[in-house]
């Protein structure tokens, strides 16, 4: 019997800022985090996984090697086995033909075409037909998978039995009875796909040779079409009983002990407490970590006792891997419960390791954690952990972080820190602790409009003490009070959104002068308190400029304005991001003047476009569109409005412009135009009229990049999948031009993405383009980039926009809901978004949201390897994988 084994689960585009603000705030150090899982979580590294264990791995067959080769290539699984015994009928190279002229219809042609494919003489095209048809949801594709199942290629059956629990159960199940006869008549290479796929669709009997095939390793390898890991071992509680496997807790196996206590870990009750401490104690140390998280679950003092200890006496990486261990299978609870089996009489050590708990406890933004991080503080821990416990709070949404959050801006971090120890004299080297606190109570103010007169209760003076103690208020602070709606301050506001104080003199040296710093921040919150008396100063900043200066970019470059040009340019976006938050028609003509002035500073003219958007109405948009059509001629200072304008249309996207749009997408208008033009058309939608042009344009190599552009993001994810298949023939230097464009399309996001579903098109666009293969590479970067773009969420990045945290609050707010399309979109984009602690909740939940949840969370732990990915060059040293 070979060696039980156990699979290892283990911005918007604009001219350089110019910083002259304080804003983005300065709070990147100990914000939140990207959220997901660290890197090496999941089957390729260690982690706990989706509860899977880290399964020991023993003898692999020849062919399992093959397929883990092909999948980090990034190739299909097993399209390539077989095809030498074929070429003779089918040449290697017109099946190929074949695929590709296929991949570039719409899926309602290609359909027919993969069903007559599936029977034909070539392995490649048959397994290529089984997998699309599979993926096209294709009922006769269980038919045919079916009938391939006797295929004399074993890479054949392996194929249709992968397409078969791809489909699942109802829909596959009229092949069990097949599918236990072709078990019996496999051989080792298709035999793990075909138990697997039993398994999938629930089928009892064939439970005596999955668990052989399991025992053996051989599980370990499967793969789903798509070539990510299949293996999951809590479906084998269906085939087995909880009841029955707790009884195998001694099982001479190691692999079978560690199934046992992974999903016992999963399924912790406090009847499996004695199985669960005797597999904590084993000699295995892998077995024993899948333990822990199943005691920490159940909670009780005689569960917890004993696996206190066991991190007591555990050595550094041991302790790490018992703590990835209760993060990913019982999340904040279980972390939160470790803080008991640190050493106090060590106190660096007991402050790095605090540090490791608080940080993962971060990271996982875990919603069911409110109730044991606010026991936590209620023990009364050092100042700083108490203040994290609060972050963690407030970045799962819980708004009993704001007593904590508003004591802490009360205090200067000079003086609650000593200077005893380097951590705490690294802490007091910046305020980022009151930084953070004001942006978390922000947050928590747009998350709960009917809790603002709550928070303003206990947070709002504690936020102005802090404002005024600084030398200069923080934007931060500012946000804080205009989102929860104070007034009790404004005083000061009109103050700081208007100086007293001349501008910059012409040739003055820096640095610019603090007043006008301040002000850009405040022009844009008083706009966002909507007060009365400020309406006026938003609209004389976007005059103050002399009419004969000239503030551009270049022409900060010369004369000696470059303080004084700096300073109208802060003033300028300022007023431009106030205007946008109140949202006043009035302010449309104001808007307008200011973005056709040429010597006014592009970037402030670039926010005032920005502003239109949410300024105008449907008959503004008309005048844009007009606009864009007006400066159409060569002059650069046309050129810029033109792009101006789009960004306008990009900002807040207008369904029904695409049509004028379209006049801008030729080989005459300047690179950046064609850019702006194509994300304006993809931002707002079109009709099939549309799409037929822009795929017609994808002719011309001058407008092949940007006709792409615009089907990916505004088409669906039919349309996506075939324009990016039609890129099969062109350089890999142009396809780095597509995905660069793709990711800097994502600079913004606005409050209507979600609202109108825009968020949740991209993210299924960018999971349709991964399914193509151009040179049998499957394209994943679209997912790779976006999901990039979804880390860079942590601070506001505009009026109207979200932080990550009120993107997560509002995506498990839709998860919950009733609307099942929103449900499912919502638990696809947080998987996306590798909100690791979100799908933990989600997953118990009853009904299609806890099974929904559960699949994702299965999927983000064990993601698939993604090959050719140009990551931006912000990015360059980073993983290009997911």
């Amino acid at each position: 019997m070979l060696e039980p084994n156990r699979p290892n689960i283990s911005s918007r585009p604009r001219p350089p800022l110019v910083h002259a603000a304080k804003w983005p705030p300065d709070d990147d150090v100990g914000g939140p985090s990207g959220g997901g899982m660290p890197a090496g979580g999941g089957y390729g590294g260690g982690g706990y996984g989706s509860g899977d264990g880290n399964f020991k791995k023993g003898a692999i067959k020849p062919i399992a090697v093959i397929v883990g080769i092909l999948a980090v290539a990034g190739a299909a699984a097993f399209f390539l086995i077989g095809v030498k015994q074929d070429e003779k009928k089918i040449p290697v190279e017109k099946a190929a033909q074949i695929k590709k002229e296929l991949l570039v219809l719409p899926t309602a042609e290609q359909v027919p075409r993969w069903r007559e494919l599936a029977t034909s003489q070539s392995s490649y095209l048959k397994q290529e037909a089984l997998k699309h048809l599979a993926w096209a949801a294709d009922p006769q594709g269980v038919a045919l998978s079916t009938q391939a199942l006797s295929d004399p290629d074993q890479s054949v059956r392996a194929q249709a039995a992968t397409a078969l629990f791809e489909y699942g159960s109802p829909a596959a199940d009229s092949a069990k009875p097949v599918l236990l006869k072709a078990l019996a008549e496999s051989k080792q290479e298709s035999k793990p796909q075909i138990a697997w796929a039993l398994v999938e669709l629930g089928e009892k009997g064939a439970l005596k040779t999955v668990l052989e095939e399991y025992r053996a390793g051989h599980l370990a390898q499967v793969r789903k079409l798509d070539g990510a890991f299949a293996f999951d071992p809590n479906k084998l509680v269906d085939l087995i009983g909880l009841d029955e496997l707790s009884n195998m807790a001694g099982d001479p196996s190691p692999a079978v002990r560690q199934l046992v206590a992974t999903v016992l870990s999963r399924h912790a009750e406090a009847k499996y407490t004695d199985a669960l401490i005797k597999l904590l104690g084993d000699d295995d140390p892998e077995i024993s970590r899948q333990a822990a998280p199943g005691l920490g679950k159940i909670g009780d003092q005689r569960a917890r006792t004993p696996l206190l200890e066991k991190l007591k006496g555990a050595d550094n990486d041991s302790r790490t891997k018992y703590l990835e261990a209760l993060r990913d299978g019982v999340g904040t609870e279980g972390l939160v419960v470790s803080i008991d089996s640190i050493p106090t009489e060590d106190r660096a050590k007991e402050w790095h390791r605090d540090d490791q708990v608080f940080n993962m406890i971060r990271k996982l933004s875990d919603p069911r954690g409110g109730d044991a991080l606010l026991g936590y503080i209620g023990k009364k821990p050092n100042i700083h952990w108490e203040t994290f416990a609060a972050f963690a709070m407030a970045e799962i949404g819980d708004v009993r972080a704001v007593p904590t959050l508003a004591r802490r801006l009360r205090m200067d971090e000079q003086k609650i820190y000593s200077d005893d120890t380097d951590y705490e004299m690294m802490v007091k080297r910046n305020n980022n602790e009151r930084v953070v606190a004001c942006r978390m109570i922000a947050d928590l103010a747009s998350m709960y409009p009917d809790k603002r007169a709550e928070i303003r209760d206990q947070a709002e003076d504690a936020v102005i003490f802090w404002i005024h103690e600084m030398p200069s208020p923080h934007a931060n602070g500012m946000r804080a009070l205009a989102t929860m709606e104070s007034k009790k301050d404004i005083a000061a506001m009109r103050k700081w959104a208007n100086p007293a104080k001349g501008l910059p003199l012409e040739g003055q040296q820096p640095p610019m002068p603090e007043e006008w710093v301040i002000a850009q921040s405040a022009l844009r919150y008083v706009g966002m308190m909507k007060d009365p008396s400020m309406y006026p100063v938003l609209i004389k900043s976007l005059t103050r400029r002399d009419p004969k200066l000239d503030v551009t970019m270049d022409g900060l470059m010369s004369g000696g304005l470059a303080i004084l040009g700096m300073t109208l340019r802060a003033v300028g976006v300022g007023a431009a991001q106030g205007l946008s938050e109140w949202g006043d028609h009035k302010a449309v003509k104001p808007l307008f003047d200011y973005i056709e002035e040429p010597k006014e500073n592009e970037q402030s003219r670039m926010e005032a476009c920005g502003a239109l958007a949410w300024t105008g109405d449907a008959d503004d948009m008309v005048t844009v569109a007009k606009k864009i059509d007006k400066y159409a001629g060569g002059d650069p200072k046309d050129e810029f409005r033109r792009m101006c304008f789009l960004e306008t249309l990009i900002t807040r996207p207008v369904p029904g412009t695409a049509a004028a749009i379209m006049e801008l997408l030729k080989p005459s208008s300047s690179m950046g135009t064609r850019h702006q033009a194509a994300r304006a058309i993809g931002k707002a939608g079109f009709d099939a009229g549309i799409e037929a042009k822009l795929f017609d344009m994808m002719k011309d190599e001058q407008l092949m990049v940007d006709a792409t552009l615009a089907l990916i993001l505004g088409g669906n994810t039919d349309t996506a999948a075939r324009a990016v298949a039609m890129w099969s023939d062109k350089p890999k230097e142009a396809l780095d031009e597509l995905q660069d464009l793709w990711y800097k399309s994502f600079g913004y996001w606005s409050t209507e993405d979600l609202a109108h579903n825009h968020i949740f098109r991209f993210v299924d666009n960018a999971e349709a383009i991964g399914k193509v293969e151009i040179k049998d590479i499957p394209q994943g970067w679209a997912s790779v980039l976006l999901t990039r773009q979804f880390e860079n969420l942590d601070f506001d990045n505009g009026p109207h926009s979200f932080t990550r945290v009120v993107l997560r609050h509002k995506l498990l707010d839709m998860a919950k809901g009733d609307d099942a399309v929103k449900r499912a979109a919502s638990i696809r984009t947080l998987r996306f978004m590798k909100e690791q602690g979100a799908l933990l909740a989600l997953r118990d939940a009853p009904g299609e949201t806890g099974k929904l949840a559960s699949d994702a969370y299965h999927e983000l732990m064990n993601p698939k390897v993604v090959a050719g990915v140009k990551m931006p060059e912000e990015d360059s040293s980073k993983s290009a994988s997911q």
